[in-house]
């Protein structure tokens, strides 16, 4: 960490930010999906790929903290006690745990998800074309859950995603890896089974986002 600290301050706050996600992903990440993850920026309509770092550059800017197995794909600590040091003195240093969420919803609402898949192959493709997608759509509410859920961009967010039919679908498809019979899920039955108290009370009371906004939405039964 001395050594990290030492350099500039760019490369500090971007070894900060690969830590905070091998650190709180819900999942081992395979090297691609982290690499997708750190291009994301607030307002992104699509993914830069020709922004996006090399597993090496990874390691590097992380003092070789974390480890990448190229035999499998994956990225994580080089040893157990790189966690427990992160636990015990680093967590107020990373990034907030909210930027996870923001960064998962940021993806979901790329251009790219307006139109659902309409069979087998075009998901598949989709999926390997988007390599992200896939954790992004499954852990995204477990990232929002708690204090970020609060938070008035994050639930901008959520609605922008799951009050369009389109986006929803696109979600639940990468998320089950099935294309079809999804649209019967609506808006409430997500938040609700993920177990998202302050979204629902959204959906089913109205309620405010932000100081000066007031979003009134209808749940279809």
């Amino acid at each position: 960490m001395e050594r990290i600290e030492q350099g500039d301050d760019s490369d500090t706050q971007l070894a900060l930010k690969i830590l905070s996600w091998v650190y709180r992903a819900q999942r081992t990440l395979r090297m691609i999906e982290l690499l997708e993850a750190l291009v994301v920026e607030d307002g992104d309509r699509s993914l830069q790929r020709e922004e996006m770092l090399t597993p090496s550059e990874v390691i590097a800017c992380c003092k070789s903290l974390v480890i990448y197995d190229d035999t499998n794909g994956l990225v994580r600590f080089a040893h157990y006690t790189v966690k427990e040091f992160i636990e015990v003195r680093l967590q107020q240093e990373l990034p907030p745990a909210s930027d996870l969420a923001k960064t998962c919803l940021t993806y979901l609402a790329f251009d790219e998800f307006e139109t659902p898949c309409t069979d087998d192959k075009s998901l598949q493709d989709r999926i390997q074309q988007f390599d992200f997608s896939r954790y992004a759509a499954q852990f995204w509410a477990s990232h929002v859950k708690g204090d970020a859920e609060r938070l008035d961009d994050i639930q901008r967010a959520i609605f922008g995603i799951l009050a369009c039919d389109n986006k929803r679908n696109s979600m639940l498809q990468i998320d089950t890896y099935f294309w079809s019979s999804v649209s019967d899920q609506t808006f409430l039955h997500i938040v609700a089974n993920n177990g998202l108290a302050t979204i629902c009370a959204l959906v089913l009371y109205g309620g405010s986002i932000g100081s000066s906004e007031r979003f009134l939405f209808h749940v279809r039964s």
